[in-house]
Formats: structure tokens, C-alpha cells, sequence
């Protein structure tokens, strides 16, 4: 690990220990340290290779949020896999990265906040295929499983709300 972020400016020692600490978690995640870029990580799967980068951003320089940021490439472009799926993989990385290894993640605005972001539209629940009522793996896209499941969500909502005010 190196002392500057990517734009060559100097990170300080105070962000820099968190750096080396989250950079040895993810070691032990298997992670590898990118020989051409000091400070991003990386894992390669089958399908998937996780990023796990440190190194900032023109938006979120890294001494303000030294959180890795989480991206990921699939490798197997030719083989299409349903969001839905892909959500699933990812955040089940994520999880274990934060479970077991206690190394929180987070996404770029990107994902999470514009229309063409794999995690966006969601409210902050993953459409990863499981029924957020029920727990049932319909492995397809939404957040139910069936209509019963919605229209029993929807009314637990409307409870919330009517119990808030």
C-alpha cells in the first residue's frame, strides 16, 4: 500500500493506518493488492471479480470515507445473468466481507442512485431474488414472491405509517 491516493495526492497517517487495516482484513479475505495500483484490492471468482478499492474518487476522496468502495466485473460476459441474479452474488459478497472479516463496503452513488445502477429503485431492499415477506428464492426480478406477499408487505407499511402518526 502506498501513502498518496490516485490522484498522486498524500494521504495521512491517521487514514492511512484504517487503510492498512482494511487492506490486511481483505488479505485475509483473499484479496489480492493490485501490483500496477497500490490500494485497490481484488478477487477473482469463477464469474466475478470483486474490487475492493481504497484509493478515492474525484467525489469521495479517501481520507473523507476510507470505507473500500465495492465494484465488481463479470467475466463471463457472454453469459448474461438477470440483475436480479447479480444482485444476489454481489451481496452475498458483501455480507461476508462485513460478517466475517468485519470489513464494511460501500457502492458508488452510481449503483445505488441513478436509473442505470444495478441497486437503484429499491428503497435500500436488494431485489435479490428472495421474497422480502416470506423468504421464498423465486429467483426473479422484484421484491415478492407472489401477490399476497406484496398486498401483506403493502398493509405492514400502511401500519407503520398510520402508527407513526
Amino acid at each position: 500500500m502506498k501513502l498518496v491516493d490516485k490522484f498522486g495526492r498524500k494521504i495521512y497517517s491517521k487514514t492511512f493506518r484504517i487503510l492498512l487495516f482494511y487492506g490486511k482484513l481483505l488479505e485475509e479475505a483473499g484479496y489480492r493488492e493490485s501490483k500496477k495500483k497500490p490500494n485497490l484490492f481484488y478477487r477473482k471468482t469463477e464469474d466475478v471479480i470483486f474490487f475492493a478499492d481504497m484509493r478515492g474518487t474525484d467525489e469521495v476522496p479517501i481520507w473523507e470515507d476510507p470505507t473500500p468502495l465495492f465494484y465488481w466485473k463479470f467475466v463471463n460476459e457472454g453469459e448474461k445473468y438477470p440483475d436480479w441474479k447479480k444482485r444476489r452474488i454481489l451481496v452475498k459478497k458483501m455480507n461476508r466481507l462485513k460478517e466475517d472479516f468485519d470489513v464494511p463496503t460501500r457502492l458508488s452513488f452510481f449503483e445505488e442512485c441513478e436509473p442505470d445502477g444495478l441497486f437503484f429503485g429499491y428503497g435500500g431492499i436488494v431485489g435479490d431474488g428472495y421474497c422480502v415477506v416470506c423468504g421464498k428464492d423465486f429467483q426473479d426480478e422484484g421484491l415478492f414472491c407472489s401477490k399476497e406477499c406484496e398486498l401483506e408487505y403493502r398493509r405492514n407499511e400502511l401500519r407503520g405509517w398510520l402508527e407513526a402518526y
